[in-house]
């Protein structure tokens, strides 16, 4: 079972933070990932098999699945921005009817 669904931006980084430190590249210090650190080469580093699990991971985490138009490097920049999407999704979702 998932854990509490995290509410706010900075949960939800905090989050993505554990996910990426101890599931994707857990040679990173937690404190070294920021919220505005690219998440790519010019950054922490992520190669594309990373940003495949990321997704899994993150999918799984917060319970939804990521739309197509959400798969751009923008989306994938840093944890900021992929905040950003998630709470997009999460939000959608909470409108969806039962």
């Amino acid at each position: 079972m998932n854990m509490t669904m995290p509410k706010t931006h900075d949960s939800i980084t905090d989050t993505l933070r554990d996910i990426i430190v101890s599931k994707i590249k857990p040679e990173l210090d937690r404190e070294s990932v920021s919220n505005t650190a690219s998440l790519l080469d010019d950054g922490l580093g992520l190669d594309s098999i990373m940003i495949v699990d990321l997704i899994v991971a993150v999918e799984h985490q917060f319970e939804f699945n990521f739309a197509e138009d959400d798969l751009s490097l923008e989306s994938f920049s840093n944890l900021n921005a992929l905040a950003k999407v998630i709470e997009r999704r999460l939000f959608a979702r909470s409108l969806a009817p039962a």
